[in-house]
């Protein structure tokens, strides 16, 4: 089955300040846009939401986020930068195919683009986007937003581990135990974040269980304090020899606080309590 990862949605934040307002460059705003999107390779539409941010006033430069979700599925940091002429020119991974976006601004101020994914099934389509909101105030104006540290935190981070089975050599079965460990945290610039948390664990060739977490909410970042509002979430387990314990179970809504340092930009450590530190490389 072809993975339709083009669009669904995809925020947009442009952090500038010429033109009419410090958040805006060449008519385009900084914050957060909705819209639709079209894959015209498989014929398949989906929502998008678009946040543009961290715009350089002097180069164009510009990072974004993109999702997709309701038709189209996948999700992509992209850099790029907004020309002279207002063009938009993007690129970036999407779950594994390159992405790059084209778009230019209309009249009404929505933004209107083609893109392509190149991969092992390329693919091309086309959305539109509406501005939704401004991000916060502490991220709305370029300079400031680069030179602060929460600048260093936006982005996507990954940590884990795996221990594979062994093989025996003469049935060539897995046999022992195995497992794959693995959290993803994404923060946002209009302050929301993401906790993905994924686990595997396997005795034998057949009994295998899952468990996977997806939650998500608000953040604030005080110095070295980061604090982790969570309002939202799935935990959802699978156990192939254990069927009972399969279900889904919405998530504790509860803040947890952490100490942070980014050490160099690539490296997140966040230490909660007295608790061992946990470090996360950066992906973009």
């Amino acid at each position: 089955m072809n993975k339709q990862v083009l669009l669904t949605s995809v925020f947009l934040c442009v952090l500038a300040a010429a033109g009419y307002s410090q958040n805006t460059l060449h008519g385009y705003r900084a914050g957060f846009y909705q819209g639709r999107a079209f894959n015209t390779t498989a014929n398949a539409s989906g929502k998008v939401a678009f946040e543009l941010f961290d715009l350089d006033q002097k180069t164009g430069r510009v990072r974004a986020y993109f999702a997709a979700t309701d038709g189209l599925t996948g999700e992509a940091w992209l850099t790029g930068k907004v020309s002279s002429s207002g063009e938009l020119d993007l690129s970036g991974d999407l779950d594994g195919y390159k992405m790059d976006i084209r778009g230019t601004l209309k009249a009404n101020g929505s933004i209107k683009a083609d893109y392509s994914l190149e991969g092992a099934n390329s693919q091309r389509g086309n959305f539109e986007i509406s501005f939704v909101s401004p991000l916060p105030g502490n991220m709305a104006e370029d300079t400031g937003f680069r030179t602060s540290p929460v600048s260093k935190l936006i982005g996507a981070w990954e940590t884990g581990g795996a221990l594979p089975a062994q093989v025996d050599p003469i049935t060539g079965m897995s046999t022992g135990i195995s497992f794959v460990d693995a959290h993803r945290l994404q923060f946002f610039p209009d302050n929301s974040f993401k906790h993905l948390w994924s686990h595997r664990h396997c005795d034998g060739p057949l009994c295998c269980s899952e468990q996977g977490m997806l939650e998500s909410g608000t953040f604030s970042l005080q110095g070295e304090k980061l604090v982790l509002n969570i309002t939202e979430g799935n935990l959802i387990n699978t156990d192939a020899c254990n069927p009972k314990m399969n279900g889904q179970v919405p998530v504790k809504h509860r803040a947890e606080t952490y100490k942070v340092s980014i050490g160099e930009g690539s490296q997140l450590c966040l230490q909660e309590g007295a608790k061992a530190a946990a470090c996360y490389e950066r992906q973009f």
